[in-house]
């Protein structure tokens, strides 16, 4: 299941941010041998309305996991190089930003992976949140071939730690959940809603 976690919940989970590094780093170094990149949940920059949705075993272990906070607390005026990569993107109070995408590297991640695209796309209709912003790297940008629509690719790729990202829109609509579904084995809703 995918587990919703909100600031008031996160010291809940707080063997699963500790994971998310590892995992982060993982899918980077196993694939391209970059140096490991910062993840987690750090309370001086999250927003206060950053969720993170977290596919988690019921052993307790995190398989994958992804940050999202609204589009209106994007940096105004960006200093770090990865935050550049937004600015081709849209802002809006029904548009979310993703990011520290999250995935371990297991024989099951890819349906790890279509677990956290069905997980993000309920989010986000039950939220009222029509497009869903990210920075995809190289691996994940092919993954999306598999999403039958919504799927937008705004701007030119930009490079960060030697890595190329493509600044991309998926919007969230039934129509796309749905489409979504008939590719994944329907196991019913993703998200655990406690």
């Amino acid at each position: 299941m995918i587990h919703i976690v909100t600031k008031n919940r996160a010291s809940l989970y707080t063997p699963q941010f500790e994971a998310m590094p590892g995992l982060l780093h993982r899918i980077y170094a196993a694939n391209r041998d970059n140096p490991r990149i910062p993840a987690g949940r750090n309370e001086g920059t999250d927003p206060a309305l950053t969720i993170y949705l977290m596919r988690i075993h019921p052993s307790g272990d995190l398989s994958a996991a992804i940050r999202l906070s609204p589009s209106e607390f994007r940096p105004h005026s960006p200093v770090q190089p990865y935050d550049l990569g937004f600015a081709s993107l849209p802002i809006g109070p029904k548009i979310w930003d993703a990011g520290q995408v999250c995935l371990r590297a297991h024989p099951d991640k890819w349906m790890a992976l279509a677990d956290m695209a069905l997980g993000t796309l309920e989010f986000a209709l039950t939220w009222g949140i029509k497009q869903i912003c990210f920075l995809l790297d190289e691996e994940l940008r092919q993954a999306t071939r598999y999403l039958p629509s919504g799927v937008e690719f705004a701007g030119r790729p930009f490079v960060f730690l030697g890595e190329t990202f493509m600044p991309t829109i998926i919007s969230a609509s039934a129509a796309s959940l749905q489409s979504l579904r008939e590719l994944v084995p329907d196991d019913g809703p993703r998200l655990l809603l406690t």
